[in-house]
């Protein structure tokens, strides 16, 4: 748009914004708005102080809507105008914000100001502070300012400091300092907060000489005994805004304040306000000065002990002894358990839970800072918050629950992090949100090391349980769902350790999950069961089997219910935890010494439950108006049913794997589909003939899904071909072998490096199932393969997928063996060979091709006879001798020797060391690496190694 037909419409719009329609200026403001934020328009020198004045104008505005919509206005206003126009804004807010006679005007002309301030660009900074920062400590220091005035005033001020406070100069400082400081004594409390989060804004960028003055000046009032309970809650809290604005400054002065606060802390004997701030402010020094703050951390965490059991209002006996015939009293009516107000007074001022509330904070910053103190944390700690999960109020309730957990979370991040239970790698990922299926059986020395602090925690179990047994039970949702948040990560941590205490909790978890609860409970919301399910699908995983192998038919129901439930995300966290419990009935792990499967018996008083899990499962799926998360989570859920327990459906084997296929023809429930049959297909207990032929016709399915466009879809398809070929492919016809090897070809580039490890291990699971194929593989994937070779991006999965390839060709074929090296190198050799000079120092090209090759060439000779072996290498022996071989040439073949080296026995060719050494002092660098390498990869070998300190 020209500045011509800018002018135009901006004087357009000047005009509207006098008009007597209120709808006129409205729109006439919005467009305007509209046009300011275009990256593209430009306004005239000469039209923006007319812009300016109208839209001020505007703020006086009769119409609500139309004043909002001319503070909207300021804002893009703001960065379209120059230093003039911007002074006069300034300036014009400025006398709208002093003026009293319109108290809505000085309202809106403060909020405007501060957008303002907020848009304006940093360059202008400079103007922003001259004009505006006088003004505003001259509002301060008028004695009479209205208090509405006053506090918008440090608003601003606080909105210019934490911009443009780079901007400011010393002495401008030291004013601004001076003004806020006697402002700590004002009578409003309002006043006072917003005066210390000016003070925060301001010692962010002032020198250590006026911080120390302000610290001079709140250490002075700390000490003071003059002063009231409110001044010095001031200062105190001052105290902890310093600590986040300046934190390195006052962690030099902890050992002055933190005595201090610990004082006031003890002798506020009424103020319960001051305790609170107190306890607040220690927060902040721990989480923010953790270093200086150590010396006092054992006394803070002994005051926070003390006054979390702050509560003058109970007469009753708050002795850690109250838990310890709690389990005898657990049969009796827990309704009146915060009912029964007899021991309170009626104290509707009562302040004491907001103490007890910062001491369990100010406990939970130690317990997040110090891990090194974990130990004595549950020691001294852990059995205080235990006997206070009966807390009155609610809110404080829900803090000291979540402080436990914050102690169970330290307690996670002290353990070094292993994986358990490793899922079987080159035949895909058994691995299905969060639920091993056919994990890796642990050694019998993987015992995990039980460290001190987890000694304690498991002493403290009964009676963590006893407690945590009445908060589930309790009228509050809030504390119930944290309640088992906690207890799922204490399963978590102990890796089990509730086998006795469970019997506690599966009345109330029966009673949640069924919605039986009485009237009084009202029925729990959906987040709870989640959070419920949640937790069984923890404690299943986290404890033996033969651990709760008891309990399984009290389970049994709940689950069932659970996966019936109506809401969608219930549904689908319950097929989770379904999941863990089939695994719980019988569990299968892969035992990596003998390559075999452990199986464990299944007990006949849980095949009714299989049964029950599978007519339920078989239900859902029926079902056509179910969620698709629900669908994918029982298509899994079936796929562990028949992996784990298919043995004893074997009647029903066939219907549900029909199912599944079923399932792998609909688009929406495919990819699931894919991911639940390659489970299946590793399952050492599903087998026979209905297995049989759904992997036929599922090995044909899969191969038409690799023309799908889409990745994930190929992805999954690969891999599940890889498993059903690795376990049943003598089931899968010739035919059917090579169509896939012919839809695999595609794959078989560069373009994916994610799909070509996996067409790549297709290939050779083919061609290790079934050999035969090896003409097909020669025709159809070889001579893809030799140009794969040239690429420079082979590297990782995809180079070892390679390797393992060109293996298999020469176990498969070692009648080929001097084809497929030629293969390789020729194109190389030929390449290398052109249009270069024999002795010369030309560039090697093309280096990660030759590290390729030089790769297969070694991988087929460390599978393939031993005098095919011993005819390569002296035929690259060959080529670092002769003189007349050029320098890439000898970096090819002198890559290829270190590789051999690394594989095969080289200690018949004796005299080939001296000969690579020889090469150090070749002219060209990359020849000397090359040397260097095959010397090193040659010693790699123990059967190669020889002293070479000689040289």
């Amino acid at each position: 748009m020209s500045n011509a037909v800018n002018a135009y419409m901006i004087a357009n719009l000047i005009e509207k914004m006098s008009n007597q329609d209120r709808d006129f200026r409205y729109m006439a403001l919005n467009d305007l708005i509209s046009e300011l934020q275009k990256d593209s328009f430009v306004m005239e020198p000469m039209i923006e102080s007319k812009v300016v004045r109208a839209v001020l104008q505007l703020m006086d505005d009769k119409n609500s809507e139309v004043q909002n919509l001319a503070v909207k206005c300021l804002g893009p206003l703001v960065k379209q105008v120059k230093e003039d126009c911007l002074i006069d804004m300034i300036d014009q807010l400025d006398e709208y914000t002093a003026q009293t006679k319109n108290e809505e005007l000085r309202g809106i002309a403060s909020v405007s100001l501060k957008a303002v301030i907020t848009e304006v660009n940093q360059a202008q900074g400079g103007v922003i502070c001259s004009r505006v920062i006088p003004k505003l400590l001259r509002n301060i220091q008028n004695d009479n300012l209205t208090y509405e005035m006053e506090m918008d005033t440090l608003d601003i001020l606080s909105e210019v400091l934490t911009r443009f406070g780079t901007q400011i100069t010393v002495e401008r400082q030291t004013e601004i300092q001076n003004a806020l400081l006697p402002l700590l004594h004002h009578a409003r409390p309002a006043i006072r907060k917003r005066t210390t989060v000016a003070i925060g804004h301001l010692v962010s960028h002032t020198n250590d000489s006026l911080f120390q003055q302000l610290f001079t000046y709140l250490l002075d009032g700390l000490r003071s005994d003059s002063g009231s309970n409110e001044k010095r809650r001031t200062f105190v809290q001052c105290t902890s805004v310093l600590s986040r604005y300046s934190t390195i400054r006052l962690g030099r002065h902890l050992p002055e304040l933190v005595p201090i606060i610990i004082s006031y802390t003890k002798k506020s004997e009424e103020d319960d306000e001051l305790r609170e701030i107190c306890f607040q402010t220690l927060e902040s020094f721990i989480y923010r000065c953790p270093t200086e703050i150590a010396p006092f951390v054992n006394e803070i965490t002994q005051l926070a002990l003390e006054y979390i059991k702050h509560d003058p209002n109970f007469a009753g006996d708050d002795s850690d002894d109250d838990l310890e015939n709690e389990d005898e009293e657990m049969d009796e009516d827990e309704d009146d358990e915060y009912d029964d107000i007899a021991d309170y007074s009626d104290d509707d001022d009562d302040m004491s839970w907001k103490v007890r509330r910062s001491s369990s904070k100010v406990l939970c910053a130690v317990i997040e800072t110090r891990l090194d103190l974990l130990q004595q944390l549950y020691e001294n700690v852990a059995p205080v918050l235990i006997n206070r999960f009966k807390e009155r109020e609610e809110s404080v309730r829900v803090d000291l629950l979540q402080t436990f957990i914050a102690l169970l979370h330290q307690t996670s991040a002290s353990e070094e992090r292993e994986d358990k239970y490793p899922t079987l790698g080159k035949l895909g990922s058994l691995n299905f949100d969060g639920i091993n299926i056919l994990p890796v059986k642990r050694p019998d020395n993987s015992a995990s090391i039980i460290d001190g602090s987890r000694q304690v925690l498991m002493a403290q179990v009964p009676k963590l349980c006893r407690a945590l047994a009445k908060q589930v039970g309790s009228k509050s949702t809030q504390t119930r769902q944290i309640s088992f948040q906690l207890l799922r990560e204490l399963v978590v941590v102990l890796h089990g350790g509730l086998e006795d205490q469970i019997e506690l909790f599966i009345p109330t978890i029966s009673n949640l999950l069924s919605g039986t609860l009485s009237d009084q409970y009202q029925i729990a919301s959906s987040n709870l069961k989640i959070e419920v399910i949640s937790f069984l699908r923890v404690f299943f995983r986290s404890h033996t089997p033969n651990a709760i192998h008891s309990r399984l038919g009290k389970f049994s129901p709940i689950i069932i219910q659970s996966i019936s439930d109506k809401y969608y995300k219930i549904t689908s966290e319950a097929f989770l935890a379904c999941m863990e419990f089939i695994k719980v009935i019988r569990p299968i792990y892969y035992n990596p010494e003998n390559n075999q499967y452990d199986i464990s018996e299944i007990d006949q008083q849980h095949v009714p439950f299989i049964h029950q899990i599978y007519a339920t499962v078989l239900q859902i799926l029926g079902t056509s108006d179910a969620d698709q998360e629900v669908k994918e989570k029982s298509i899994m859920c079936l796929g562990v049913i028949l992996t784990q327990v298919g043995d004893v459906l074997q009647s029903q084997q066939g219907e549900a794997l029909n199912v599944l296929l079923e399932r792998l023809r609909n688009e929406v429930t495919r990819l699931i589909s894919i991911k639940a049959l390659a489970v299946v297909a590793q399952s050492p207990v599903a087998v026979g003939d209905s297995l049989q032929k759904c992997v036929t016709v599922a090995a044909v399915e899969l191969t038409l899904l690799l023309r799908k466009n889409n990745r994930g879809l190929r992805i999954a398809s690969l891999e599940c071909l890889c498993i059903l070929i690795s376990r049943h492919g003598d089931h899968i016809t010739n035919h059917s072998l090579a169509n896939l090897l012919n839809e695999v070809r595609p794959l078989v580039s560069d373009t994916d490096l994610h799909l070509l490890p996996l067409a790549l291990q297709t290939v050779e699971c083919i061609l290790v199932k079934n050999p035969k194929t090896i003409d097909d593989i020669k025709t159809s994937i070889l001579p893809t393969l030799f140009c794969l070779i040239q690429s420079p991006l082979l590297q990782g999965s995809s180079l070892n997928s390679l390797l393992n390839l060109f293996a298999a060709l020469a176990k498969a074929s070692p009648s080929d063996y001097q084809f497929l090296v030629r293969g390789l190198v020729d194109p190389l050799l030929a390449a290398k060979k052109s249009n270069v000079s024999a002795g010369s120092a030309t560039a090697v090209t093309n280096k990660q091709a030759a590290s390729t090759v030089a790769q297969c060439v070694a991988v087929l000779a460390a599978n393939t006879s031993e005098s095919n072996c011993k005819e390569t290498t002296t035929q690259f022996q060959s080529y670092i001798l002769d003189p007349s071989t050029n320098e890439s040439v000898k970096y090819l073949s002198l890559l290829t020797l270190g590789e051999l080296g690394r594989r095969i026995n080289l200690s018949g060719f004796s005299d080939i060391d001296q000969q690579v050494i020889d090469l150090f002092g070749a002219q060209s660098e990359e020849v000397k690496f090359a040397a260097a390498f095959a010397l090193a990869k040659s010693k790699s070998n123990p059967k190669n190694v020889t002293c070479y300190f000689t040289h």
